[in-house]
């Protein structure tokens, strides 16, 4: 049940996923406060995004990225599709170049509903900090099963571990919403 972090090189990143060659993604979901637990410690909890993005191939990817790797632009973006899914405005075109290094790509954005996020915490996640060890980025259509655990009396919260068509389990992603 490979409970431990994903470890990936950069370079096995790149190979595997084509969300690696652009600076930007197109995001049509997310979630926050799925924490993954590195150990039983809840100081070891590290807080992230799940979220589903769309590559400049039109293929779906589904994501967790640690809160600490994120930027306050790309931050500010994903809670913004979690409190309002169908947000439109021009923050798709207009968030390139911004202060805090976040780029958007304009030339995915081809209407104005398209909320952007970089790729960087995905792509050189395992060389920023051991917290970005967990962090994946996964296309949907290898994901062969969900194992889904629901909260239930003797375990407070939900949590779901994505399993592999490669026989590979991720971390198991469990769900706060206190």
């Amino acid at each position: 049940m490979g409970g431990g972090p994903v470890e990936a090189t950069s370079s096995e990143f790149s190979d595997y996923c084509i969300v690696s060659e652009v600076a930007s993604v197109r995001l049509l979901y997310s979630k926050s406060k799925v924490y993954v637990y590195r150990s039983t410690d809840r100081r070891e909890r590290i807080s992230g995004f799940i979220c589903i993005v769309q590559g400049p191939d039109s293929q779906y990817y589904i994501a967790w990225a640690p809160e600490a790797l994120l930027s306050e632009h790309d931050k500010e973006s994903y809670v913004q599709v979690e409190l309002c899914p169908n947000f439109s405005s021009n923050k798709g075109s207009a968030a390139a170049g911004t202060e805090d290094g976040a780029q958007a790509s304009t030339s995915m954005a081809s209407d104005d509903s398209s909320i952007l996020v970089s790729t960087e915490p995905l792509i050189h996640a395992s060389s920023i900090s051991a917290v970005a060890n967990y962090a994946f980025c996964k296309p949907v259509g290898d994901v062969s099963s969900l194992l889904i655990h629901p909260p239930s009396l003797t375990q407070w919260y939900g949590s779901v571990i994505l399993n592999m068509a490669d026989g590979m389990s991720l971390a198991p992603m469990w769900f706060h919403d206190d």
